[in-house]
């Protein structure tokens, strides 16, 4: 996952910045207090080394403006990340309509929250045309082999064939019809089997291809939320440095420690643990790993 372009608004001294390109060597120029330090703040608040968390309004939201027209929702950072073959077989695991994605756009407002939307993913199919046809073939189907039975049982299976017709009938909402459709397929499948009526394979070919609609539709929410988590997992960590850190050249890891937990950190710590999250590296694991034997 590469960032191929970004974008800041409403952060500071920047109204809109406009689109910026980013190559595998990016240099920004320009005056002092042109706004290049914010624009960098600004991208670095998408997934910081401390941890994402809601900006200031009161800090953070550009003071020639009034404050009232700040809100979480006010946008802030949009990213655009190219995706790579690897990616998508990572994603295609997630969720089955990832596989085509071409790039994910990440964003973030004043809020506590990020946005992730991805390109070149097929729409999910729902075909409310299809569907009426397959319950017209279903529903008769059902009703010819009641009015083969007993007259109890024939009225029972009557009525599941009137109720599933009613509850699978397709809506705008495509989750909201698979959430119906699910248990109204089992309840027709549990009153033909009760009435010891089958279908013939055509027919139930056609239940068994709305299951399978309902089914990919339901699941297929999960799958693009579990896409989104991987997406926001795969950023890298952002640090901004506005001037040199004190970092020492050697570390007594065992020390370090130590002065983390008694919130006795030096400045030289607090830099050692940023780039530590930045290498990806556990201070409580390299300590571990020096006391054990060779």
């Amino acid at each position: 996952m590469k960032l191929k372009q970004f974008r800041i608004q409403n952060y500071r001294s920047i109204t809109d910045s406009g689109l910026i390109h980013v190559g595998q060597l990016t240099s920004l120029l320009g005056r002092n207090e042109s706004g290049k330090s914010n624009l960098l703040r600004a991208l670095h608040s998408l997934n910081p080394s401390d941890g994402f968390k809601a900006l200031s309004k009161v800090k953070d939201f550009p003071r020639h403006r009034r404050l009232e027209e700040c809100s979480d929702t006010t946008p802030v950072v949009a990213t655009l990340w190219e995706l790579d073959n690897a990616d998508r077989t990572e994603l295609g695991k997630l969720w089955a309509r990832g596989g085509t994605a071409i790039a994910v756009r990440i964003g973030r407002a004043y809020g506590d929250r990020r946005t992730v939307g991805f390109e070149g993913v097929s729409a999910q199919e729902f075909d409310a045309a299809a569907i009426k046809s397959k319950i017209r073939k279903i529903v008769p189907a059902v009703k010819a082999k009641a009015a083969k039975l007993d007259e109890q049982v024939r009225t029972v299976l009557e009525a599941a064939a009137d109720k599933f017709d009613a509850d699978v009938a397709p809506s705008a909402d495509a989750l909201a019809w698979a959430n119906k459709a699910k248990p109204a397929l089992a309840a027709l499948r549990q009153a033909m089997a009760t009435a010891d009526a089958e279908l013939t394979d055509t027919q139930d070919a056609h239940v068994a291809e709305l299951e399978d609609l309902a089914n990919t539709i339901a699941g297929d929410i999960e799958g693009e939320k579990n896409a989104r988590q991987w997406a926001i997992a795969q950023m890298p960590v952002f640090m901004y440095l506005d001037e040199y850190p004190e970092l020492n050249g050697h570390q007594n890891v065992a020390e370090f420690l130590q002065r983390k937990e008694q919130n006795q950190q030096t400045p030289a710590d607090v830099n050692f643990e940023k780039m530590c999250k930045v290498a990806g590296l556990r201070p409580q694991e390299l300590q571990s790993l020096l006391g054990q034997k060779v």
